[in-house]
Parts: structure tokens; C-alpha cells; sequence
């Protein structure tokens, strides 16, 4: 058991780290949009790519999708991102494969019903049907033309256009075509997910030509370390702060992977209660680990309500 002494430490220590989150927010000190705390940024291209504001996901449900679990990462990819996604941004859904699919055909409040709602259309996608990618972006272009800030679309899928298009479906032609709908042009950010196929140059070029960056895909996972909250790899006092911002401070973002967060196991994230376990794990010797997985990456052994998706690093 921690002596007296330690205890009081421990409360001491989590007041000066409650105190330096406070500090951030007084109009004297370094003002900001939000609270620049330690952020996971696994796939940067997918969480807030380019400094937008405004985000439409353009997502290929083509049947290839299905063939080796694509569109269950494009699943994991999207779910992470709006999970991520900025309280004061805005966004919609497009799903193309014979035809286009719209989660909303306006841009919506990133609040937390509409991100929700968001995961779970993301998450009833199912795969079938040919590759209509233009008209997937086209549908995404007038959806995104409708911002009065930053927008962006950010395309994730595995193959080029095959739906009778551009005369040829060579990455030039389908190029060219999307700049006879996108002239202005919205930046388009583009997410491969496949490390091969007929797509990735295409995915390259629309990437370099409307003002994008272009990634693979990364291969996201539900597994986490305990007590990891902002997602980097490591265990310090910035998931402390990571926690009790997220408690105390309204905008902060949310735990990437809120088993992670969890640092007791109790099924519940409590910021005050789970910082002051991992402070104690981190600072008093002799405390107890963390519960399983505190090692390295793992699973969660106990069946709750809290998901975790991301990178183990």
C-alpha cells in the first residue's frame, strides 16, 4: 500500500497537471482553435488531412472490396476518423459501386449524434457491384461545394474507374474527367488499399493533381496498450494530461482507443480516476501494473463496452 506521503504526492501531481491543462485555456496564455494536447494521428490522411474543416468520405464498396477484408479496414479506417473527428467540422458520407449511396446529401454538424450515426452507415456498407469511382467523386464535389470553410474529400478504396466513364480508364483519362467536375479544385486526399492493383496509380494521380497527399491504407487493429491513451507508443504523464483534458476541457478530443484509457479495467473511462491510477503506476513505486494488455499490444481479456481501434504501435 502507498504511504500517506505518497498519496499526497500522487493528489499533488495530478493538480499541477490539471492546473497546466487550465493554463492552456487563459486568454493571456497561447491561444488556440482547441487544446493542442498529445493526439494519436495513425493515419493522418484519414483523421485531418490537409487542415480542413470540412470533410466528404468518398468510399469504394465495389465488390472487390470484398475479396480479402478491404472493406472491413475501409470499415476500421472511417469508424477511427470520425471518431477523431473535430466538434467544429463538418462532414458526409459517399458510398459508389453501381450506383452512389449518401449517408446525407448536405454537409452535418461533426456533434456526436452525427458521428454516430456516421459509424453505424459506415459500418452497414456492404460490398457488390462495379467500380463507379467518378461518380462517387461527383457526388462527393457537390456535397463538398456546399462548405463555407476548408472542405476536402478524402477517397479510400482499391481499384479505378470501371463503370464506363472516360473513354479509357487509364489514370490520365479518369483524371481528366474528375477535373471537368472538380474545376475550382476541392482537394482530394486519397487512401489505397491495396499495395498493388490496377488503382494505385490512379489513386496517385488524383492524389497530385487536386491538391492531396496519397498513403496506403495502414492496417488498423483493435488491439492497445493500457494506459497508452494518446495512442504513441508510450506510457507518460502526456496520457495523464491526454485523460484529464479530456474530462475537464470541453473540444478535447476523445481517446482514440478508450480501452486504453481504461486504465483500471472497470469498463469505464473516468478521467479523474483513470489519470490518477496511471499517474501512480508511473510515479509511486511500488504500485501495482496495470491490468492486461500494459506489457506490450494485446487485447482486451475482459468483455466490455469500450472499442479500441488504431495502431498498436
Amino acid at each position: 500500500m502507498p504511504t500517506l506521503p505518497r498519496i499526497a504526492a500522487l493528489v499533488l501531481l495530478t493538480i499541477v497537471v490539471a492546473v497546466s491543462v487550465w493554463i492552456q485555456l487563459l486568454p493571456d496564455g497561447p491561444m488556440r482553435t482547441r487544446l493542442e494536447i498529445p493526439k494519436a494521428e495513425a493515419a493522418p490522411t484519414l483523421l485531418a488531412p490537409g487542415g480542413s474543416n470540412d470533410f466528404v468520405w468518398c468510399l469504394d464498396r465495389s465488390c472487390s472490396m470484398g475479396w480479402s477484408g478491404e472493406l472491413e479496414s475501409l470499415k476500421l479506417a472511417v469508424t477511427l476518423a470520425l471518431n477523431n473527428l473535430s466538434p467544429t467540422s463538418n462532414f458526409s458520407l459517399v458510398a459508389f459501386s453501381d450506383g452512389v449511396v449518401t449517408f446525407s446529401g448536405t454537409l452535418v454538424e461533426a456533434n456526436p449524434t452525427n458521428r454516430a450515426n456516421g459509424v453505424a452507415w459506415v459500418n452497414g456498407l456492404t460490398a457488390s457491384g462495379t467500380t463507379c469511382l467518378i461518380d462517387g467523386l461527383g457526388t462527393a464535389i457537390g456535397i463538398a461545394e456546399q462548405s463555407t470553410g476548408s472542405p476536402r474529400i478524402v477517397l479510400i478504396g482499391d481499384g479505378t474507374e470501371g463503370c464506363g466513364g472516360p473513354p479509357s480508364t487509364s489514370p490520365a483519362a479518369v483524371v481528366a474527367a474528375i477535373g471537368a467536375i472538380n474545376p475550382t479544385p476541392i482537394p482530394i486526399t486519397t487512401a489505397y488499399i491495396d499495395a498493388g492493383g490496377d488503382g494505385l496509380q490512379t489513386y496517385q494521380l488524383i492524389a497530385a493533381t487536386f491538391l492531396g497527399t496519397f498513403s496506403i491504407l495502414p492496417e488498423f487493429t483493435t488491439h492497445f496498450i493500457r494506459g497508452d491513451v494518446n495512442g504513441d507508443g508510450m506510457r507518460d504523464i502526456t496520457d495523464a494530461i491526454y485523460l484529464l483534458a479530456y474530462g475537464f476541457v470541453p473540444g478535447s478530443p476523445p481517446p482514440p482507443c478508450t480501452d486504453a484509457a481504461d486504465t483500471n479495467d472497470n469498463g469505464v473511462v473516468e478521467a479523474l480516476t483513470d489519470a490518477i491510477v496511471l499517474l501512480q503506476t508511473l510515479f509511486v513505486v511500488g504500485s501495482p501494473p496495470l491490468p492486461a494488455p500494459s506489457i506490450g499490444c494485446g487485447p482486451d481479456p475482459t468483455s466490455d463496452g469500450l472499442t479500441c481501434i488504431g495502431l498498436c504501435p
